[in-house]
């Protein structure tokens, strides 16, 4: 079984290996989130079980969490210069390298489902997006799967009733949402999601717009009194699958399809314990207190609004970054985005039918 080791434990381990003639492929994975975080739990461990076994061991992985060894600004580079093999890597953080994809990840609030923006997202950078694999090139690192958060909520400390009490309130918000934050009348403030905990305990911000999850696996439960009940999108634009080119062109064929063959299964995995943790999170909320406030009309009126221009903004942004096409790439992928929506919706919560329409529609085609 891959394992969690520190520095030390990981220099030894790799000491012994190097005196071993049949020593195994071992890949350092760099986290910058909580141990206990769902992308780990529920993704990466079954994931890297799952390899392991089916390489008869040849294949192994160590997963440094907490940013034990990158964070999240700096984990591509160190997937780049050997720091880690792999990594969580957020578009967000580094728009000037991956400027492309985090422009999709802009088209945030069209999704309201972990399964379909993940699906969209993994198809349209692997299979749709020239641009989007050259930036991976040049940044020495090769994609392979993405996961999207359930859907987000505004959560705050203090009391909100209607639109009128949002106005004037500091909300920790990031990409799509710091428009939204601004067109309530709030103030967006930039924080990393991991000190978003720290920042409402110590009245830096009032209000978070967060997944439901994030109360969990990263305690705002402790610091949250009010929670909008209107979803307002998904973050889909993590990749959590990866690999440093040169390790990757090193693996044999059949390693490389190993890598391929279990993804699918790994981004269902990671979306149902989204969901899992979202409707487990909402409901121990609710038990301890929470006040849910139900969107009145002039808040979902104001909503509608701004997500009526959010296309021509987003492909406003898309030319001011050089991307190619601008808007053809954001008509494409909200179309695949609604293409995915609908084959989430016939797939009624089977899993094994999501996963069978991943590889059909995407794996299936990836030449790796």
């Amino acid at each position: 079984m891959f394992t969690k080791i520190g520095y030390a434990g990981l220099i030894l381990v790799g000491c012994i290996a190097a005196v071993s003639v049949h020593a195994a492929e071992n890949f350092v994975y760099g986290s910058y989130v909580p141990r206990s975080h769902t992308f780990h739990v529920d993704g990466l461990e079954p994931y890297f079980e799952a390899l392991e076994e089916q390489s008869d061991g040849e294949l192994q992985f160590r997963l440094l969490s907490d940013g034990t060894m990158v964070g999240s600004s700096n984990t591509l580079t160190g997937i780049r210069n050997g720091t880690v093999d792999m990594g969580l890597v957020v578009d967000v953080y580094i728009p000037s390298t991956l400027p492309t994809e985090a422009t999709l990840n802009e088209l945030a609030l069209f999704a309201d489902n972990e399964v379909s923006a993940a699906a969209a997202m993994t198809e349209t950078v692997l299979l749709h997006c020239p641009q989007c694999l050259e930036e991976w090139k040049q940044a020495g690192a090769k994609p392979i799967a993405f996961y999207s958060t359930s859907p987000y909520y505004l959560m705050c400390n203090s009391a909100v009733s209607d639109l009128a009490s949002i106005r004037g309130k500091r909300i920790k918000s990031a990409t799509a949402w710091n428009g939204l934050a601004a067109h309530f009348g709030a103030t967006p403030v930039s924080i990393a999601t991991s000190e978003t905990y720290e920042a409402l305990s110590r009245g830096q911000a009032d209000c978070a717009f967060a997944g439901a999850a994030y109360l969990k696996s990263y305690g705002l439960a402790d610091v949250v009194d009010y929670i909008v009940d209107m979803p307002m999108g998904t973050f889909m634009g993590a990749s959590f699958i990866n690999m440093n080119t040169q390790r990757w062109q090193a693996l044999t064929p059949e390693q490389r399809e190993l890598f391929k063959r279990n993804a699918a299964q790994a981004i269902v995995n990671v979306s149902r314990g989204y969901a899992n943790d979202a409707a487990e999170a909402f409901e121990t909320a609710r038990n301890s207190g929470v006040t849910f406030v139900e969107p009145g009309e002039p808040l979902k009126t104001s909503y509608d609004k701004y997500l009526a221009k959010e296309r021509e903004r987003v492909a406003a942004l898309a030319e001011k970054r050089g991307v190619n096409n601008p808007e053809q790439l954001v008509d494409d992928y909200l179309t695949r985005l609604d293409k995915w929506e609908r084959i989430v919706e016939k797939a009624d919560g089977d899993n094994e039918k999501l996963v069978e329409a991943i590889n059909e529609r995407i794996y299936s085609k990836v030449e790796f």
